[in-house]
């Protein structure tokens, strides 16, 4: 759950910081950000969990 949570957070600051400092971003770029900010976290979770084991 928190994998997610921590996707789209971080997806929605980057974007506005994109935005803030003017760059002006599509909807196709905005979904890379946040799928690879998902795919980063999730990766972090997983390495998370196996190493409690």
């Amino acid at each position: 759950m928190k994998a997610p949570l921590i996707a789209i957070i971080t997806g929605a600051a980057l974007g506005a910081v994109a935005l803030w400092n003017g760059l002006h971003i599509d909807i196709a770029a905005y979904v890379v950000i946040l799928f690879g900010t998902g795919l980063v976290a999730w990766t972090i979770e997983q390495y998370r969990r196996r190493s409690l084991h």
